[in-house]
């Protein structure tokens, strides 16, 4: 799994942000890795026929503990320089923690090389999105 990070307060006019962006992570603490444009496809064919939502939390721990939501990413995209994530429903107290700016940045997670429940490889596949303050893509 991959992690990185983006400004809350990047968010395009349409309610989109670049939340994986193509391109060569060399020294990324997880491992070295590139995410290219098959990726970011995969990404989005793997979510719309999951049908369900992508959770999203604080400083990742749905990847260790809770899987207590903060909000729901609805919506992706691929788009020429990545994958673009549609602004979360948010709940109200992580509205609230936003606002007194307690959180910053989106930090993504993806898996490359994702396994379905009947174990076959489906690619690349958007794991979750977590609120931190400590990003990876700066």
């Amino acid at each position: 799994m991959f992690c990185g990070a983006v400004d809350i307060e990047s968010i395009g006019n349409d309610g989109f942000f670049l939340a994986v962006p193509i391109g060569n992570f060399p020294f990324h603490h997880d491992g070295a890795h590139e995410v290219t444009p098959a990726h970011i496809q995969q990404m989005v064919d793997n979510f719309n026929n999951s049908g369900v939502d992508c959770l999203v939390d604080i400083d990742h721990e749905s990847l260790w503990f809770s899987t207590k939501a903060a909000g729901w990413v609805t919506e992706l995209e691929a788009r020429e320089n990545g994958l673009y994530a549609k602004y979360p429903d948010f709940t109200p107290n992580t509205e609230q923690a936003i606002k007194d700016r307690e959180y910053r940045y989106f930090s993504p997670v993806y898996i490359l090389e994702s396994i379905d429940k009947q174990g076959n490889n489906v690619g690349a596949k958007f794991d979750s999105l977590a609120l931190t303050n400590r990003p990876y893509f700066d």
